[in-house]
């Protein structure tokens, strides 16, 4: 059988024809196959990014991402939180030290055993109506056989004559004491009042004083005050130190 050009030709534009319509129909029935196929791999690299992100932290393919470590803290969400809460953990701390610094125990002063031997005494007297004038003494103590105190000051007050203030001091109770003083009406309350020693007398011209004596750090010296009142109404202070010489 012979064929000609014509039917040659008329053969091939059918089989091109076919194949077209085959491949068109192949590509409307494979493309949502080939996507899902194709979305399936997308997301399988992703996860196995984002696993090599967890197990390798600081890079994933060729450039760097950096991944803010865990924080030990649940609540802790942001790296710069562990500073901020070490520093909060670190004011109880500071809350906690402090107490156990100012509670350091001081030594107890014996008010018989601290004016025993050399004692001097500096401050600044304040009267009513009157100009300041600094008031110094120098006392001389010893405890008797019977343990009792006998203290002997000599006194020198700006603009005054020197004058002589004699003590005598025994203890009655615990942590209470009663004096004789040559300047007191009277006998002299000394008792203890938290850490200070608190002295009350009652003078000529219807004074009442009261002396608060505070313990300094080392045991060997003590603020004084005194106040003095008149029928209720502050009318002299003195403010000083006494220490041991």
């Amino acid at each position: 059988m012979t064929l000609t050009l014509s039917q040659v030709w008329h053969s091939t534009l059918r089989f091109a024809l076919r194949r077209t319509r085959s491949d068109r129909l192949s590509s409307r029935v494979l493309a949502p196959i080939r996507n899902e196929e194709q979305n399936r791999n997308d997301s399988t690299s992703r996860d196995d990014r984002l696993w090599l992100a967890r197990i390798t932290p600081g890079r994933v393919g060729a450039g760097r991402v950096h991944f803010p470590q865990q924080s030990p803290h649940p609540l802790v969400k942001d790296r710069h939180m562990p500073v901020l809460r070490h520093a909060f953990l670190a004011v109880p701390l500071a809350l906690f030290a402090a107490p156990l610094s100012s509670a350091t125990v001081q030594p107890q002063l014996d008010p018989l055993r601290f004016f025993e031997g050399r004692t001097e005494t500096q401050g600044m007297v304040k009267v009513m109506f009157h100009k300041p004038y600094r008031t110094h003494s120098i006392g001389v103590g010893r405890i008797e056989p019977d343990g009792s105190l006998t203290l002997i000051q000599r006194v020198e007050d700006e603009g005054k004559p020197v004058q002589e203030r004699r003590w005598r001091v025994r203890q009655i109770g615990v942590d209470r004491y009663s004096a004789a003083m040559s300047e007191a009406v009277g006998p002299v309350d000394i008792d203890k009042v938290g850490d200070r020693y608190r002295f009350r007398f009652t003078m000529q011209g219807n004074l009442s004083a009261e002396q608060l004596m505070t313990p300094l750090p080392g045991g060997r010296s003590a603020t004084n005050t005194v106040k003095v009142k008149r029928f209720g109404l502050t009318v002299a202070t003195s403010d000083g130190v006494v220490r041991k010489l």
